[in-house]
């Protein structure tokens, strides 16, 4: 058996689905009849898309589960019809924190609410988080821009509090 870590930063498998690895389900999301699924290890964290209706009974939230011939996308695995899951004994262990990590993968909490005057520019470099800016357009302009090649239009909104 894998571990998800494994699984998740290896390029290529020597077969055609990596090895089985037993997680905890931490959240699930059902939009439409594909069920996006947070999963962990206890160590590492994963998102899991499930494409197979048969499946979304056993992938509900905190079970433990082994899968088995799922696929690896670019920044999560794939439950499809080839798939396998199966019950498992439950993961010990497991803190708080990894699972509302796990949980923060498929329903991200709400980016924070800011006025417009309280926004400043990220530094270079230096990541920021989403923020909501609340308000009214009171005014759309579209330019044209004359240095470029091609005429590209942009939209500048202004926002009245």
């Amino acid at each position: 058996m894998d571990t998800l870590e494994n699984v998740l930063q290896s390029p290529h498998a020597p077969s055609p689905y990596p090895k089985a690895i037993r997680v905890l389900i931490a959240d699930t999301n059902l939009q439409d009849d594909v069920l996006t699924v947070g999963i962990t290890d206890g160590m590492e964290v994963a998102k899991v898309i499930c494409y197979e209706k048969n499946f979304h009974a056993k992938l509900a939230k905190n079970k433990t589960v082994l899968l088995r011939n799922f696929q690896k996308g670019r920044s999560c695995l794939i439950i499809n019809r080839s798939s396998v899951v199966l019950p498992a004994t439950p993961l010990q262990n497991i803190t708080e924190t990894i699972i509302a990590q796990a949980s923060c993968v498929v329903n991200p909490p709400p980016p924070q609410a800011v006025a417009l005057k309280d926004v400043k520019a990220p530094k270079p470099g230096v990541q920021s988080p989403l923020i909501t800016v609340t308000g009214e357009v009171v005014q759309v302009r579209f330019f044209k821009l004359k240095n470029a090649r091609l005429a590209y239009y942009t939209t500048k909104y202004s926002l009245y509090f």
